[in-house]
């Protein structure tokens, strides 16, 4: 299902389109998952601030957010590489 969609202007980006398109759904306690591009800080920002909650996709090649993340979850990673576990979901109220 397509809820909306935005063409991203010339010379622009998915980072700058992204919370054009969150303002014009104007979603309220809702849960957004947005693909690695949008791992930025003022689109989590602007996700909860207007009270939803997120699941942003991290990859290795954003090194200092990815290392942060691998940093606090250590243990919890390890235990999951333990256990050969294919897919992970992180989240973090904080």
């Amino acid at each position: 299902m397509v809820l909306n969609q935005t063409r991203t202007p010339k010379k622009s980006n998915d980072i700058k389109a992204i919370p054009i398109l969150l303002k014009s759904l104007e979603l309220k306690e809702t849960i957004i998952t947005v693909d690695a591009v949008g791992a930025q800080k003022n689109i989590a920002s602007y996700i909860t601030c207007s009270d939803n909650k997120y699941v942003l996709t991290v990859k290795r090649n954003q090194k200092k957010l990815y290392s942060k993340l691998i940093n606090k979850y250590d243990v919890f990673i390890k235990n999951i590489e333990l256990h050969n576990a294919q897919n992970v979901m992180v989240t973090d109220e904080s």
